[in-house]
């Protein structure tokens, strides 16, 4: 049996994840249903797809996919601190 952990994210790391990450099923579904929340929610996932999607992220900035340096930025924030999570940090 797999660590289930719980990720709080803000309106706008939801958004980023959905913009430059793959949010892969088990997390689409609970962003879906917090689609329309304005301010922190948590989600849960195992390791595997949270790993599945810092590297995501990471490949989002490295391709140069992201736009602007404050989006840049703030992505990296957020794949660093799901590392830190997943970490034990």
């Amino acid at each position: 049996m797999s660590d289930i952990f719980k990720l709080s994210l803000s309106k706008y790391e939801r958004q980023l994840i959905e913009r430059y990450g793959y949010p892969f099923d088990e997390i689409e579904d609970q962003l879906e249903a917090h689609r329309n929340s304005e301010g922190p929610v948590t989600i849960e996932s195992d390791r595997f797809w949270l790993e599945m999607l810092v590297g995501d992220l990471s490949r989002s900035i490295n391709h140069d996919e992201i736009p602007d340096e404050r989006s840049i930025w703030a992505v990296n924030a957020l794949a660093e601190r799901i590392e830190a999570l997943l970490s034990g940090a």
